[in-house]
């Protein structure tokens, strides 16, 4: 017997460790292969954050130029020393302004020109040429020089475009220039701008240098014709900086990577390639990305050492895990074997004394297993021989009677399970009912569930799925409640989780029906309370209860749906004839999971007149497709073949299940829950008409008048829009709460809403509306950020946050 012992040792160990050292080879080397290509996925996109917050610094002053020209296009009767007071005020406001300046072509600005021939801001000939600028130190005002030879000058003359040329040196100084058209009546009157030193630029560039992730990375400024411009690395600033171009550092250190990266930079591309740095002679990822305005684009250079560090950490530790598991298991199956062996000698030592006719030999029963059941059957297989001639006939009686009594029991607890079944059927019945009391949805259930019996001549069935619909009422609105639930287990135990989720949901509602503060929170707050509530329930159950579920509600106005997904199969929306998913990623585990990790996700979706949403457990997808074979079962894999059922049923409800079994035999509960927005058609809003006016406070007044007549959305916008640009946020946040009250879904709008509304000092109402923008995009770090801010203001109104938003109006 040691023999057997020996070949399992030898056969399953070696196996066991070859087996087990190909997956540590395979995993480490796919986990290497795969962290290595989302290491260089993220931090391109790192390099592509660098170059938006330099774009948006630079498109700052860009706009600062664009207005001054749209300022001179639009003044009438302006005098030269206003232009001069204007062009002043510009330079003094803003330091890093080098020069604000305009070029008027001869005689056009006021065919004065003779006049002032000679004197401060005109050349010889009296040409409007200032130019205030703090070139030297101290601003000064000066004739703008080379006119006519000047790329600034000439190609807006030519293009009639904006020209933002790459950054240049202009007396001793590096600089960026944003140049743009004067145009009136479209014939060409000169041209405006404003120059910014580069120096500006770099200090945005060091102030990466505190935000790195790895010590080795740091981040370059380079022009699109190869300059080195900045750099957050200060080691780099005398040597090269504004000296080298890429072209020459390849050549020079032999890095023939940098002529491909010049290309790409040229190209208007990003990416990254794999080099040996020439200034730290490391080997690097250079990741690139191109900087919207000004020609210029952003290299952040990580040494490669640094990126794999955490992964090849992660490769030797799993190794280890791999090294310890063999070991681990390898003593494991050697106290199995052991312990199926030595039972087995023990018995095969009796089986041998019993054949030399020692009837009185037992085995004795060491083991609960098939070897110990095994020795129970041959001392009873003994005992029987034993008392066989004498009392065969008195327990074959005897047996028969128990046999008797055994199925009088059976039959006994049929019964009576029979009837725990027909009252939990009764406890359910008034969890699948549509209380709903709107004209412009239509609700329709279909359940089946897989479990059916009889008792006392009725035919019923029980499950664990579950449909409900309720109507409920938020801050004044009326909203449809709806939820599709698939508790887990089957019979007794899945019907027990849906009576559950089914009570406390009806807690939740009667709730809000008699409880004024309950219906005073917006639907996302309702939505994110009632799923921890559900969740909290479930969760004393120690993961022995667990419900996928799709909560949510609908405005009965607007047509809007919030809703939440936790682990259930996708919703489907069916829209002029064709079926489709709405969601595309698992976001929560089911209700009761313990440690519920992930953000709470809550969905919003506009629904349009004759929208269909339909809401199904997974039973409408757990098809047995071979249903007439008696050998092996093949389960349906494909997840789209619901949408092909319910493209043929035509979205309705009635032939969903007959177009199901076509295709194969239902294997679970089965539940679908069908919504149909009936409501009137609503005619798309037109774009505003255009208007003529000279001022902003003209135009204001125009779309005023206008949306008092006719409540539009996109009107709305605008007027909002110019609001913002003027700072009146009183304005612009009471029409901000029509806007949400027309378009609920646009998050945008509750962002702005809550920004304004902490710029007029309402915390609270500000706090609401950004809570509402997180619980739809938790991962938004601008929402986050204003929220953590109004939070601290509303604590000590009197500290000095940075709370300015400049672009707001822009994010419409």
């Amino acid at each position: 017997m040691r023999r057997i012992k020996d070949k399992m040792m030898l056969s399953i160990l070696p196996s066991l460790a070859i087996l087990l050292l190909g997956l540590t080879i395979i995993i480490a080397c796919y986990n290497y292969f795969t962290e290595q290509e989302s290491l260089l996925n993220r931090n391109l996109l790192t390099a592509k954050s660098y170059a938006n917050q330099v774009d948006s610094f630079i498109n700052r002053y860009n706009a600062i130029a664009q207005t001054l020209s749209y300022a001179e296009m639009n003044s009438e009767n302006h005098s030269r020393k206003e232009v001069l007071k204007l062009l002043k005020k510009i330079a003094e406001e803003d330091k890093s302004i080098l020069g604000s300046w305009v070029i008027y072509e001869p005689k056009l600005f006021d065919n004065l020109d003779s006049s002032f021939a000679n004197t401060t801001g005109h050349d010889k000939t009296g040409r409007f040429l200032p130019y205030w600028n703090r070139l030297k130190g101290d601003l000064v005002l000066e004739p703008v020089a080379d006119v006519e030879t000047s790329e600034f000058y000439t190609i807006p003359k030519k293009t009639k475009e904006a020209f933002i040329p790459t950054p240049f040196i202009y007396e001793g100084v590096l600089m960026m220039s944003f140049c743009y058209p004067i145009m009136k009546e479209k014939l060409f009157q000169g041209v405006a701008g404003l120059d910014i030193s580069i120096e500006t630029v770099k200090n945005l560039l060091k102030g990466f240098e505190g935000k790195k992730v790895y010590k080795s990375n740091y981040v370059i400024l380079v022009s699109d014709n190869g300059t080195l411009i900045s750099t957050s690395n200060p080691l780099f600033e005398k040597s090269i900086l504004e000296k080298k171009t890429i072209n020459q550092i390849s050549v020079e250190q032999k890095v023939p990577e940098y002529d491909l990266l010049i290309k790409e930079i040229q190209a208007g591309k990003e990416g990254y390639i794999k080099t040996k740095d020439p200034f730290t002679k490391e080997n690097v990822v250079a990741f690139y990305s191109p900087i919207k305005t000004g020609n210029l684009s952003i290299v952040v250079s990580i040494s490669r050492s640094d990126l794999l560090a955490n992964t090849i950490k992660g490769i030797i530790i799993l190794v280890l895990i791999g090294i310890a598991s063999l070991v681990i298991i390898g003593y494991i199956i050697y106290r199995l074997i052991n312990s199926i062996i030595d039972p087995l000698n023990t018995l095969t030592e009796t089986v041998v004394q019993f054949g030399k006719q020692d009837f009185t030999s037992r085995s004795t029963v060491v083991t609960n297993d098939e070897i110990g059941e095994l020795s129970k059957n041959f001392n009873s297989m003994a005992n029987s021989i034993e008392d066989y001639s004498t009392e065969m006939e008195k327990k074959v009686n005897l047996r028969t009677i128990e046999l008797n009594n055994t199925l009088q029991e059976v039959t006994k607890l049929k019964y009576q399970q029979d009837g725990d079944y027909f009252l939990t059927s009764l406890l359910l019945n008034p969890f699948s009912k549509k209380i709903i009391d709107s004209d412009k949805f239509k609700i329709d259930f279909l359940i089946e569930q897989k479990k059916t019996f009889e008792f006392k001549q009725k035919k019923l069935s029980i499950g664990g799925d579950l449909c409900y619909t309720d109507s409920i009422h938020l801050n004044n609105k009326k909203f449809i409640m709806f939820l599709n639930g698939d508790a887990m287990g089957k019979s007794l135990q899945g019907a027990g989780g849906a009576l559950i989720l089914g009570s406390v949901l009806r807690t939740i509602i009667e709730r809000n029906k008699s409880n004024s503060d309950s219906q005073n929170v917006s639907p996302e707050r309702w939505l994110k309370n009632s799923f921890i509530e559900l969740h909290k329930t479930f969760e004393t159950f120690e993961g022995l209860m667990l419900v996928s579920v799709v909560i949510g509600l609908i405005d009965d106005d607007t047509g809007t749906m919030y809703y939440i997904n936790a682990e259930h199969p996708f919703t489907i929306l069916y829209r002029d004839g064709c079926a489709s998913f709405i969601e595309d990623a698992l976001q929560l585990r089911k209700l009761g999971t313990p440690m519920l990790d992930g953000k709470l996700f809550i969905k919003v979706f506009q629904l349009k007149p004759h929208d269909v949403i339909l809401i199904g457990s997974d039973g409408k997808d757990d098809l047995v497709i071979n249903k007439e074979s008696m050998d092996s079962r093949t389960i349906n894999e494909d997840e789209k073949l619901i949408l092909k059922v319910i493209e043929e049923s035509k979205g309705e409800i009635s032939s969903i299940k007959q177009n199901l079994v076509s295709y194969g035999e239902l294997m679970d509960d089965l539940s679908i829950l069908r919504i149909e927005h009936i409501g009137v058609e609503i005619a798309e809003e037109k774009e505003t008409p255009k208007i003529n006016v000279s001022t902003r406070a003209q135009a204001i007044e125009t779309l005023e008048s206008m949306v008092a007549k006719e409540s539009s959305s996109i009107m709305i916008k605008h007027l909002i829009k110019l609001y913002l640009k003027d700072g009146n946020y009183e304005k612009a946040y009471f029409q901000l709460k029509a806007l949400i009250t027309l378009t609920p879904s646009d998050t945008q709008v509750l962002y702005i809403a809550s920004y304004c509304a902490m710029k007029l000092n309402r915390y609270s109402e500000s706090i609401e509306f950004s809570e509402r923008c997180l619980l739809r995009e938790p991962l938004n770090s601008n929402y986050l950020d204003l929220l953590n801010k109004v939070k601290a203001k509303k604590l000590d109104p009197k500290s000095k946050l940075n709370i300015e938003n400049s672009g707001l109006e822009n994010k419409f």
